[in-house]
């Protein structure tokens, strides 16, 4: 698949590039060969979480996320789960059906579904932009790990727009200002493709209406002289709860688990209830009968 190219800089010349299942991370003044051959042939083993910027700069960032776990989880995964190599060599494009994140051209880093691959002199000095700006190593380190993880989600579903994984690396950076709010973040990742996840806040809602649909079983007891009553508005509170659950922003994960204790755990008021007009109906028969036979 050809590697769709954008000419847009981010982060002192960083240009990020990449289609459903191609991208990369290019640098400047640099001979390219090609990853599949000379570059895994020099590759070493890394680790990534051993840099100075995970530490520094990747761990905090993840722990601002602890609001959102399963995409902190999701995230941290690309590090620990895939191999990670320093080569040596230059890397033009990458093959395989391989990530690339790249700088004018030059390739730095490649991602596969297995294996991530870093220009490692080029990660651990610090370089001179075109304007005589320095971008540092450690910046490099936190810009390149971020993007990464990012990609390795990104990899897993095409419709991913490149345009929309440099902006995620910005806001999860900080380039954009402040981090959003859990729940705007959740909603932006699931527009943009990088899952649906679930927040703390969520599940403190999730537990609140958990509270109320077992109020509302607890108050529907077939023993109670008013049950008919009381039965019949819980259902109907039951209804309203479901209506809430479905129109609440939330994961497809939540909604589900919700619906189903709803289900659950309401089926003895339904019970109640449609045992109460089966028997009102059953009396309404009889009178029908009775007084047609006039016994009334």
């Amino acid at each position: 698949m050809k590697t769709l190219i954008i000419s847009i800089a981010l982060f002192a010349n960083f240009a990020y590039a990449g289609t459903g299942v191609t991208g990369g991370e290019h640098s400047i003044d640099d001979t390219p060969v090609d990853i599949a051959k000379s570059a895994m042939a020099a590759a070493q083993p890394m680790d990534p979480t051993a840099l100075p910027a995970y530490a520094n700069e990747v761990v905090p960032m993840l722990n601002r996320l602890g609001g959102i776990p399963g995409f902190a989880k999701a995230m941290k995964s690309i590090l620990i789960d895939k191999r990670w190599f320093f080569t040596d060599e230059k890397m033009s494009e990458c093959g395989g059906g391989a990530s690339m994140v790249n700088l004018n051209l030059t390739t730095r880093a490649c991602q596969s579904k297995n294996i991530v691959v870093v220009d490692k002199a080029w990660l651990l000095r610090d370089s001179t932009n075109s304007d005589g700006s320095v971008i540092t190593s450690l910046e490099k380190q936190k810009i390149t790990l971020v993007h990464e993880m990012l990609r390795g989600l990104a990899l897993k579903n095409p419709e991913i727009e490149e345009i929309d994984l440099q902006m995620m690396v910005r806001v999860l950076l900080g380039y954009q200002g402040a981090l959003p709010d859990d729940n705007s973040l959740a909603r932006e990742l699931k527009k943009l493709g990088f899952g649906d996840y679930t927040t703390a806040s969520m599940i403190q809602q999730g537990e609140a209406i958990k509270k109320k649909i077992s109020k509302l079983d607890d108050s529907c007891s077939p023993r109670d002289p008013d049950q008919e009553v009381k039965c019949k508005r819980a259902l109907t509170g039951l209804k309203t709860v479901r209506k809430t659950i479905e129109e609440m922003e939330i994961s497809k994960s939540l909604r589900d688990q919700l619906i189903d204790y709803l289900n659950e755990n309401g089926a003895g008021v339904v019970s109640v209830v449609q045992r109460n007009e089966e028997n009102a109906q059953a009396v309404r028969a009889i009178m029908t009968i009775r007084n047609g036979s006039g016994l009334y």
